[in-house]
């Protein structure tokens, strides 16, 4: 009747004549906002009588009205449990695989819900003798087979859905698109429930998703594993995460495994970066002092639900800007991180670089994907002073007497090797505080067991030993009173390659002879 009435109106619209209709174009956007939303109404009105002859015909799926948003909304006479019915579960299979027993907000309302359909079907069934012989063909024709019903069902869902978009009620006509995508996905047409859910979903969902739209991205992520689409599957997995408020604890669980599994199922050699707002915060960092390496430890806090094994964790720490700025790279391995806050420890054997720096960013890899939170506001720059690498060596330098007044300045290059052996070939450069340097290659001529390298670097020729110190006389390309000395060194220690920096201030001797 609702359908005939809504058809009954379109037929006087199309069978008026232009005279007739000027009346109807001239009339008020209300009124026809007015007409749609009545329209829609009756559509609405003839879909929920679709939904019980198609349960009483066996031509719906139950887990399909359990999903969907209509019976909610059917008369409350049908939702009172006949005597002898209790509320049980006629279907426990979840086609996205969150707990029926639970609500969105993690209650046992599901349970509540799941009896009033169960009540719903038992009275939908007690009715049965009352609904008599079908006499409309086109309906009997449609509760014969599941593929015709499916056709008229789809179709009044779809008209309704038009009209509730010309009254401007849209959130009525999201509801809709929803249900008719839940009926293709419990057919497991994959493709075609994702063609309407994907227009559904508010574009950059990392955050402020209502809970509605948190349920069309679940069917959504749902279509697109169906689909082998991993990538697109993994990006709303992790608009999921960011939006848990909505999800009970089972589906939080669920979703976590579901990142691991994807992450570490994407195809390579590519590594896919991932937005960190939905998975980890760097609140904190420290400097840890340890005898045997430099590190540091960052507070990491994952907002995933289960332990995640990161395979790296990178901080970057920066010093200086421009030309002259300096970037250490401290790191751990197959780090464990758990729901919360983490304290992990980073190291670096390669670099000693003692100074002030400013973590720049910190990158954590977990299967073939790269979440890096990079800090980029000054309020919340973590700051850490570095020490010198306990095992490495250590070059200082210091001012050394020169012969005249009018000649360069001189410096006392000294290498104190400590625990490390240095394996031939340590290159060494010293730079003034402009970048340029600073050692005159003729008047120092070639220290014993030195050379110089094309480029101007200081070649160490021979293996210094552990536990030695060597001292190097350099003279300087001018004349100085007081200057940062930079010193920079790269070398191998039983071929692992490793960097020394040092900066400091030095004060240069006055002249033997004036």
């Amino acid at each position: 009747t609702c359908q005939n009435i809504v058809e009954i109106c379109e037929g006087v619209q199309i069978t008026q004549g232009p005279a007739e209709r000027s009346g109807l174009k001239e009339s008020s956007m209300a009124t026809a906002r007015l007409l749609a939303a009545s329209k829609a109404e009756f559509l609405t009105s003839a879909r929920q009588q679709l939904d019980i002859l198609g349960t009483l015909y066996k031509r719906l799926p139950p887990k399909y009205l359990r999903r969907s948003n209509t019976y909610m909304q059917i008369p409350s006479p049908l939702l009172r449990s006949p005597v002898g019915v209790k509320g049980r579960s006629s279907d426990g299979d979840s086609d996205n695989g969150r707990d029926s027993d639970n609500g969105s907000d993690g209650t046992k309302k599901g349970s509540a819900k799941r009896g009033s359909f169960d009540a719903m079907v038992a009275r939908i069934q007690e009715y049965a003798d009352d609904i008599g012989t079908i006499t409309n063909p086109v309906l009997s024709e449609a509760l014969a087979t599941d593929e015709r019903f499916d056709q008229i069902y789809l179709r009044t869902c779809d008209q309704a859905t038009q009209y509730y978009l010309d009254c401007g009620r849209k959130r009525f006509a999201q509801v809709l698109h929803g249900d008719m995508a839940q009926l293709h996905i419990c057919r497991e047409r994959w493709q075609e429930a994702a063609k309407i859910l994907r227009p559904l979903i508010p574009a950059g969902g990392t955050a402020g998703l209502g809970v509605m739209d948190v349920h069309l991205l679940e069917r959504l992520a749902v279509c697109e594993r169906r689909l082998g689409h991993s990538e697109k599957c993994l990006e709303y997995v992790l608009w999921l995460i960011a939006n848990s408020q909505y999800l009970d604890s089972g589906s939080r669980e669920m979703y976590a495994a579901m990142l691991i599994e994807l992450a570490h199922g994407l195809p390579g050699p590519d590594r896919r970066a991932i937005p960190p707002a939905a998975l980890f915060s760097v609140p904190g960092v420290e400097v840890a002092d340890r005898e045997d390496t430099l590190c540091i430890v960052a507070t990491v806090h994952s907002n995933v639900a289960k332990p995640v094994v990161a395979g790296a964790v990178e901080a970057v720490l920066i010093a200086g800007s421009g030309e002259q700025q300096l970037e250490v790279v401290l790191d751990a391995s197959d780090v464990e991180l758990s729901p919360g806050a983490n304290r992990v420890s980073l190291t670096t054997d390669s670099i000693s670089c003692p100074g002030r720096f400013v973590v720049r960013s910190v990158r954590i890899a977990i299967g073939m994907t790269d979440t890096t939170i990079v800090v980029s506001n000054p309020n919340t720059r973590h700051c850490v002073r570095l020490n010198h690498h306990p095992t490495n060596p250590v070059l200082t330098v210091r001012p050394a007497p020169t012969a005249s007044a009018d000649g360069p300045s001189a410096l006392r290059l000294s290498i104190a090797t400590h625990g490390t052996h240095v394996d031939p070939g340590m290159r060494i450069r010293l730079f003034s505080a402009d970048g340029g340097p600073l050692v005159d290659e003729q008047r120092s001529g070639a220290p014993a067991g030195c050379s110089f390298g094309e480029d101007g670097a200081l070649v160490v020729d021979d293996a210094l030993a552990a536990g030695t110190q060597t001292e190097i006389h350099l003279v300087l390309v001018r004349k100085l009173a007081t200057e940062e000395v930079t010193v920079y060194a790269e070398l191998e220690t039983r071929g692992e390659a490793r960097m020394v920096l040092e900066s400091r201030m030095v004060e240069f001797l006055p002249p033997l002879s004036i």
